[in-house]
């Protein structure tokens, strides 16, 4: 139990979230083979917001994969929190969280600067 780094292989399938609101869309899991398999189904977090298709995932419903990433199991609930999909001996890595883009330290810098004046480490109190 706890948060760890890891991978689990599995088919993974899909299901249709919050059926008749504006957050419906697909929640995907995975049904592990080996040591995981005791779970039945693993959550897997996708790296878009609640509505949308996780562009990597959704094209491999239906497949048997390999997800390498951070898993966090408790007591009753496990879920892994993709870095990247292994199928067919093809590594894919994974979206930034809800596609945002990842920023480099000095694209951080430079917005420090933009809006401040200051690097991030020479201002006192920033948000």
């Amino acid at each position: 139990m706890g948060i760890f780094k890891g991978a689990i292989t599995g088919k993974l399938i899909s299901r249709v979230d919050a059926v008749g609101t504006k957050s419906e869309g697909p929640i995907y899991f995975i049904l592990p083979t080996g040591e995981f398999k005791k779970w039945g189904e693993i959550h897997v977090g996708k790296r878009t917001m609640r509505w949308m298709k996780d562009p990597i995932l959704h094209d491999l419903v239906g497949e048997i994969i390999t997800i390498n990433g951070e898993i966090i199991e408790t007591k009753d609930t496990i879920t892994i929190d993709y870095d990247e999909v292994v199928h067919n001996g093809k590594i894919i890595p994974s979206l930034p969280r809800h596609g945002k883009k990842v920023l480099t330290p000095e694209e951080v810098d430079a917005g420090f600067m933009k809006l401040y004046g200051k690097k991030r480490e020479e201002r006192e109190n920033y948000p």
